[in-house]
């Protein structure tokens, strides 16, 4: 049973500012918020789960400018990446839009909803390109536990590991990285079922 992919489609990843503990408190302490920090996307073909060209977007907080040590240390992205390759959210969401163009965007979590929130934070619509956008996660559940995988022990960037374990792959928390993970990894469950 095939996963009936498109013919073109996006793969899209985002990092953001966290602190200590953010996650557990979903982002509820003072001042904190989901500020994207990183933009990764692959195009890739539905044919054969091929690559076809990438973006990768280091973008500004304007909330929290300073990076917390955690995120810096989590993700590998440091300040000095941050303030002399970044543009600002309203610039990364135009490339982003022009990336997608009229294809389907696919991400595995949150992502659409930290979109939106960046959106709100920056005073800035909504983009007609986010009804081109859908969470695989869900979609793809039922069929990663068919073959004995539970889909909450893995974040985009790990889930190839469980295909093939531990073994050396792209770092995570580098949203290019976890795309091109993730797409290794839906690579991988296409072979599981055929």
């Amino acid at each position: 049973m095939k996963l009936s992919l498109p013919k073109t489609f996006v793969l899209f990843d985002l990092e953001y500012t966290a602190w200590e503990k953010s996650y557990e408190r979903n982002w509820s302490g003072e001042n904190e918020h989901r500020e994207i920090i990183q933009i990764g996307a692959i195009r890739v073909s539905g044919q054969d789960l091929r690559e076809e060209t990438h973006l990768l977007d280091y973008v500004k907080p304007t909330r929290n400018p300073l990076l917390s040590d955690f995120i810096t240390s989590l993700t590998n992205i440091t300040q000095a990446d941050i303030d002399t390759r970044g543009i600002s959210f309203k610039e990364t969401l135009i490339r982003l839009g022009d990336f997608v163009g009229d294809f389907p965007a696919y991400c595995w979590g949150r992502d659409i909803e930290v979109l939106e929130e960046n959106c709100r934070l920056v005073g800035c619509a909504i983009p007609s390109f986010f009804s081109q956008m859908e969470n695989l996660k869900p979609l793809l559940a039922p069929r990663l536990k068919s073959i004995g995988i539970d889909t909450k022990h893995y974040t985009s960037g790990t889930l190839i590991s469980a295909f093939i374990g531990e073994q050396e792959s792209r770092r995570a928390h580098d949203a290019l990285n976890d795309m091109r993970n993730f797409r290794d990894a839906l690579l991988e469950l296409e072979h599981k079922l055929d």
